[in-house]
């Protein structure tokens, strides 16, 4: 099988894959339902909630992704990820200090993160984490779900994780281009 072959075939694999792609802040993910389209919460900062259509105070998920510069996280005089973490957390997310430590694999990696709770603007529950992009910027993901829609949101949370990918790598799974403020 040549390189045509090959190539019509993967893109036609991708095209019977089920699911929406999400972009935002240079990344992208695929789930079986769509979340809203991405809407600017901040400086630097993106969010989408599940399900599409509906009011925040009815989402049962919602994921927020604030995008850094290399300069914010360098070794020199940047922040680090705990640090970035907390600040997201705190301003975007409107919750105090995380619950707990917690590690996913994202983006093929382990990833340290916090949980965290918060009852503004109702009682809700989160996961946060802080991921380098080969572009040298970070952007720090923060998942939130109602607590009485635990269930959905936490497959809803493994959904997404298993299918994030970097968007600007040139990802064909991707597709389109990137919704990201800068």
């Amino acid at each position: 099988m040549g390189l045509p072959s090959m190539l019509a075939m993967g893109l036609g694999l991708l095209a019977l894959t089920p699911g929406h792609v999400t972009r935002m802040q240079g990344l992208c993910w695929r789930t079986a339902e769509p979340f809203s389209t991405p809407e600017p919460v901040g400086l630097d900062a993106l969010a989408v909630g599940f399900p599409a259509g509906v009011p925040f105070e009815r989402q049962r998920f919602s994921i927020t992704a604030v995008r850094f510069g290399p300069e914010a996280s360098s070794t020199k005089a940047g922040m680090t990820p705990g640090e970035l973490r907390a600040y997201v957390r705190s301003i975007f997310l409107a919750a105090g200090p995380g619950g707990g430590p917690i590690r996913r694999t994202l983006l093929g990696s382990p990833v340290d993160g916090d949980s965290f709770t918060t009852s503004i603007p109702r009682p809700r529950l989160g996961e946060i984490y802080a991921l380098p992009l080969a572009s040298g910027e970070t952007v720090v993901l923060g998942f939130s779900m109602p607590v009485e829609a635990r269930a959905q949101g936490e497959a809803l949370l493994t959904e997404v994780v298993t299918t994030l990918r970097e968007a600007d790598n040139g990802d064909p799974s991707c597709g389109g281009s990137a919704l990201r403020l800068r």
